[in-house]
């Protein structure tokens, strides 16, 4: 990252951090949790880079809205995002024991208390959004489970676990990681601007670009999953790909994944212009994507 933009960016990570380590489970957020729980949800939520929240709250700044107006928003966020982690996880599932470079959810406390773990997380996020204000609460509730459910992470979930050993295309692909990885990411735009009160047509348009970046996201993460130092990854390295999963390092290569990625990118830079914000900052995001190894 930039040196500004990586203040700027470590700034948020930090304020986020404080929230979730302070505030979420205490007694001025409201939030109510048997202790059992109250500790594989820290477990969860605590490591990673939380780039979903932090993204949202830079979103939320570049629209001209303080930070603090995102605290809500951004735990819904990372609390939706690390409940799909721990399911992702588990022995029905992708089956992983790695997870942020340490033990994964299940396997350090038991399959049935993640599964409960995960279940609390999903529930959670919609207390944290029931507390915004009333004239958001409502449309913020609604873009976070469309973008969560069943036509979005859950529904790409779906469709990436049919496609597990059974090839396909670019078309299929990208539908799979459009609703498993990028609906979440895209969510991230979206409720900045209904939190920042836009009209739905400005909300729409950040919608289509956060679509856009969670693809790439998801690109490098293919890329990454094969390439990665797993040290930096904090997951196990190869697992797609011995688990027969359709990538883009499968479908096209490596060479040929790296090349879609950057058209992408070009894409993605060309689209900012278009956007109801200060696009510079995002420009920068799409720089750390690119760059990214974890």
């Amino acid at each position: 990252m930039k040196p500004g933009f990586s203040a700027k960016w470590q700034s948020l990570q930090s304020g986020f951090s404080d929230w979730l380590r302070h505030w979420l489970f205490s007694t001025d957020s409201g939030v109510a949790v048997l202790p059992p729980l109250e500790e594989m949800m820290r477990y969860s939520l605590e490591g990673g880079k939380h780039f979903r929240p932090v993204l949202y709250l830079l979103c939320l700044e570049s629209l001209g809205q303080a930070a603090l107006h995102g605290r809500r928003g951004a735990l819904a966020i990372e609390a939706v995002h690390a409940y799909s982690l721990i399911h992702d996880d588990l022995p029905c599932m992708d089956d992983d024991d790695l997870r942020r470079g340490r033990p994964s959810c299940h396997a350090k406390f038991g399959e049935a208390q993640a599964v409960l773990a995960g279940d609390a997380l999903l529930t959670l996020a919609f207390e944290l959004l029931g507390g915004e204000p009333a004239e958001v609460a409502g449309g913020m509730a609604q873009e976070l489970a469309r973008a969560a459910g069943a036509a979005g992470m859950v529904g790409g979930q779906l469709l990436d676990l049919q496609a597990t050993g059974q090839g396909g295309g670019a078309q299929k692909l990208e539908e799979i990681h459009r609703r498993k990885t990028g609906a979440l990411i895209s969510s991230c735009f979206s409720l900045a601007g209904l939190r920042a009160r836009l009209p739905q047509s400005e909300v729409e348009k950040l919608r289509r670009f956060g679509l856009q970046l969670g693809l790439i996201f998801q690109v490098q993460d293919d890329i990454l999953d094969e390439t990665g130092d797993p040290a930096l990854h904090g997951k196990s390295p190869g697992k797609d790909r011995s688990q027969g999963k359709l990538t883009y390092p499968m479908l096209l290569g490596l060479a040929g994944a790296r090349e879609h990625l950057d058209r992408l990118l070009s894409e993605a830079r060309r689209e900012l212009a278009g956007l109801p914000l200060e696009a510079r900052e995002l420009s920068l995001v799409l720089d750390f994507l690119r760059e990214r190894q974890n």
